[in-house]
């Protein structure tokens, strides 16, 4: 029992002194300290405009909580200083959701409390649900020092048994039993992202009799916290290494694009020559693809919908203006039908608009009292107009039942929508079995 007691206060001081550290940078991020950097940034000097500007820009995205609303500055120079700070701390703190997750845990700790420090260090949620409890109340002596999360998972689902599997449309993993394909499957863990193997299948060329196919199919899979929206891979940036020699694709230039959903694993498959009864059992896939990904969701909060219109907020890359509410009537009877007009408006362009934009329309927007916890959700919206990298939309909100000066509409969007490359290796994937070799149910 002292053992137990004195590992678990190594664990608490261990977060403590975490805290502190963090407490610690912040720290020199006052409000004060911002306040004056601010008044700085019109002063009529150009080198202390600078110095000031260079000094909010070095304390990193930590200050963005501290730099008010650009309307409460005065100074016109200050305000344009203070939007060029706030632009490119909110473009890093996007970028930076891109990196992998880490978790730090050391002590003697229960499987729920190891699920439960996870989910809190790295903002990805777990379904444990289907472990059974005796399970989760074991204890382990954990020393882990700056892991990913899908070090961690692996962790878990070694010492469970259990798979950690998306929930379709989720935004959180689910340990699940182990499938019968589960036995063959080999994972390959880059930064935020794992892919998953299990098998290659192999089939005749019916275009050259001396050739055989090996099609390998993978997973791609996204921390919960994020929202991938595409993939784009080619062909000729893949290998399959066999014993002493490697394995090409069938075709090279092929390019492909698959879209992406939270929550869900993207499947892909690739195929590749070898030569006819060719003995090859085991390989290894060696690839890079890219991942587009909508970084750094933020809320853009409008109010005194009643009376607002043409008003504009910006984050990051991403500029959202609603144009103005329209109420079904004009007098206080409820429930009232409303349409939220609106701007959305990226700084670049690219594959993200070009042939995959649906994603825009997936973005979370809804009404809620000021007053109160209530909340309605749009019933449907229509696509005013498309532009490149903007579109126009008109949500439509029925049966509200809080008075317009009270309503405020929020709308949620990436404020960056970035390009994440990934380089992997998954080993020794095995052949699956043909139909006469499998074993019987």
């Amino acid at each position: 029992m002292c053992q137990l007691w004195n590992r678990r206060c190594i664990l608490v001081v261990l977060l403590m002194l975490a805290s502190v550290e963090r407490a610690a940078i912040a720290d020199d991020v006052t409000v004060e300290r911002v306040q004056q950097l601010i008044q700085q940034l019109g002063d009529s000097s150009l080198s202390i405009r600078g110095e000031a500007e260079r000094t909010l820009r070095e304390f990193g995205p930590q200050v963005l909580s501290h730099l008010p609303a650009p309307d409460r500055i005065s100074s016109p120079a200050a305000r344009d200083a203070v939007l060029r700070v706030r632009d490119v701390l909110e473009r890093q703190q996007a970028e930076a959701t891109a990196d992998a997750s880490r978790v730090t845990l050391s002590g003697q700790l229960s499987l729920l409390e190891i699920v439960q420090s996870i989910s809190e260090q790295t903002g990805n949620a777990l379904d444990t649900s289907n472990i059974p409890g005796e399970v989760l109340q074991r204890q382990l002596d954990v020393d882990w020092s700056d892991i990913t999360f899908w070090e961690s998972i692996h962790r878990l689902e070694v010492e469970t048994g259990f798979i950690a599997r998306p929930e379709a449309k989720g935004k959180h993993l689910k340990f699940l039993p182990k499938r019968p394909d589960d036995v063959s499957r080999r994972i390959a863990d880059a930064g935020a992202f794992r892919i998953v193997a299990r098998s290659f299948s192999r089939r005749r060329d019916f275009t050259n009799e001396s050739r055989e196919i090996l099609r390998v199919k993978f997973d791609v899979l996204a921390e919960p916290r994020l929202r991938p929206l595409f993939i784009r891979m080619t062909h000729a940036d893949f290998e399959l290494s066999a014993a002493d020699h490697s394995l090409h694709p069938l075709n090279a230039e092929a390019k492909l694009e698959r879209p992406a959903e939270r929550g869900e694993a993207t499947s892909l498959a690739i195929d590749f020559v070898t030569s006819k009864g060719s003995e090859v059992n085991v390989v290894d896939l060696v690839g890079q693809l890219t991942i587009e990904l909508a970084a750094g969701e933020e809320p853009f909060v409008f109010r005194n919908l009643d009376t607002s219109k043409q008003v504009t907020r910006r984050r990051g890359g991403v500029t959202v203006t609603m144009d103005q509410t329209r109420f079904a009537s004009t007098d206080e009877s409820l429930p009232v039908s409303c349409w939220v007009d609106l701007r959305v408006a990226y700084d670049t362009t690219g594959p993200a608009f070009e042939s995959h934009r649906t994603w825009v329309y997936h973005n979370e927007a809804l009404l809620r009292s000021g007053k109160s916890d209530r909340r309605w959700f749009p019933d449907r919206f229509d696509t005013v107009a498309e532009a490149e990298a903007a579109v126009r939309l008109s949500y439509r909100f029925r049966d509200v039942t809080a008075q317009p000066s009270e309503l405020e509409f929020v709308y949620t969007a990436p404020t960056l929508v970035i390009s994440v490359p990934i380089d992997f290796k998954v080993s020794d994937i095995s052949e699956q079995p043909s139909e006469s070799n499998k074993p019987e149910e």
